[in-house]
């Protein structure tokens, strides 16, 4: 699989047709979303980086870099449109013990990583707080991605925390199975 890492400057695409083809809809919601970002922050940096774009969807981290602030984006989506996490698990309780454990997991890196138990509001076990992921290279798993200070400190920069397949494939659903093998 390609990655990609593509600069935005005032007038460049977001990614390149070849790694975002199959996803039109995705590709031209990221330019937009560029377009406002450099709105609202004249001068600012832009990074998209193509994680992820097989098996019928595509994972993009962006970054926004405006001055001293930074700020951290993942989307993933399929042909239809941006996908949460809740669609690769079962409904019910299978889905908050999958949640239950990428939280446990998120929080034992981040507390192994900084010496300290992190912000746990950050990495609460909802799909709403989790919403910032992307898929692994070969689908191995998910990659969470938190702001500067949002989980560590400041300095830290933008914070990235992978959770592979074995922390949560016991509770995938069939949309889950056929992308995590």
């Amino acid at each position: 699989m390609r990655r990609a890492l593509i600069l935005l400057a005032f007038a460049a695409l977001p990614a390149s047709a070849a790694d975002l083809s199959g996803f039109p809809g995705f590709a031209g919601f990221l330019e937009a979303e560029a377009a406002g970002a450099r709105t609202d922050f004249p001068g600012a940096e832009i990074r998209d980086d193509v994680r992820f774009a097989d098996r019928g969807y595509a994972s993009v981290l962006r970054i926004i870099e405006a001055g001293r602030m930074s700020f951290v984006e993942a989307q993933t989506w399929d042909a239809e449109g941006p996908v949460r996490l809740d669609r690769f698990f079962a409904a019910g309780v299978a889905l908050d013990e999958a949640l239950a454990a990428i939280s446990a997991h998120l929080r034992a890196e981040l507390t192994f990583r900084f010496g300290r138990r992190t912000r746990e509001a950050a990495t609460a076990p909802d799909v709403a707080v989790l919403s910032n992921f992307t898929i692994l290279p070969g689908a191995a798993g998910l990659a969470f991605h938190f702001g500067p200070g949002e989980v560590g400190p400041a300095t830290a920069g933008v914070v990235t925390v992978e959770a592979p397949k074995a922390v949560f494939g016991a509770w995938l659903n069939g949309a889950g199975r056929a992308l995590f093998p």
